[in-house]
């Protein structure tokens, strides 16, 4: 078997894939070119990591003999439109022994404090003191793409 991409399982697996036993973040998109899958980056199409014969990737154990269906199955792997959440070390120190939590919020509710604050709420979640919360949304008011917001202590 020429290339073995796989999931990751944990707390990378939505930022990260496997990619022959390297870790790649999920900025790639994948594309096909006849009965080729190509792996390019997301942000430099001139960037390709994997260009080769559909029968020689095998994608989570699993090896195509279709093309799309290869490229279906592999962009679910390698691209993810959610950007990974960056800290700099002084807010990892922050966090400390703080339990850290990340809700993912519906578009529908209000990206403010009051607004994530009825939400908890509202699904009986609870935030204490010495809690850090990492909100999570696709909700883009003037389109700007995903918002994260983060709040410490209580609601």
């Amino acid at each position: 078997m020429g290339y073995t991409i796989t999931t990751i399982d944990g707390e990378l697996r939505e930022y990260a894939f496997d990619f022959g036993g390297v870790i790649a973040l999920r900025n790639f998109t994948a594309e096909t070119n006849g009965n080729r899958l190509i792996i390019k980056s997301a942000a430099n199409a001139n960037f390709s990591i994997l260009d080769a014969l559909v029968n020689e990737v095998e994608i989570d154990g699993i090896v195509y003999d279709n093309a799309e269906e290869a490229q279906a199955a592999l962009q679910k792997l390698v691209f993810n439109p959610n950007p990974p959440v960056l800290l700099k070390p002084n807010e990892l120190d922050e966090l400390g022994n703080n339990i850290v939590k990340v809700i993912n919020i519906p578009d529908s509710v209000e990206f403010t404090k009051q607004g994530l604050a009825d939400y908890i709420n509202m699904v009986g979640l609870s935030v204490g003191a010495n809690e850090i919360v990492f909100f999570k949304s696709n909700y883009q008011p003037y389109g700007y793409g995903t918002q994260n917001v983060k709040i410490i202590g209580e609601l």
